[in-house]
């Protein structure tokens, strides 16, 4: 499958905008196994774009945008869950 990803906040409080985690799925957004916490605490409107993916498939880099008394950029490393 494809590989997905989107960023947004992870918390089951509701109306929490907090914990801004970048989620990835492989499978074309069946399900989001590889998640990474960016920012713990508040955060705002998010957005992310891959950079590169490894020819193995399993290492991503991607920037991220997210509001955080202003607008923070984060680039960030993954290894793929398997």
């Amino acid at each position: 499958g494809h590989m997905v990803m989107y960023t947004g906040v992870a918390t089951s409080e509701p109306h929490d905008r907090s914990n801004v985690t970048l989620f990835i799925s492989t499978d074309d957004g069946e399900t989001y196994p590889t998640r990474r916490l960016l920012h713990k605490g508040p955060g705002g409107y998010s957005s992310v774009a891959p950079v590169s993916r490894s020819a193995n498939d399993i290492n991503v880099q991607a920037i991220c945008l997210f509001e955080l008394s202003g607008i923070s950029v984060v680039r960030v490393n993954v290894t793929l869950s398997q």
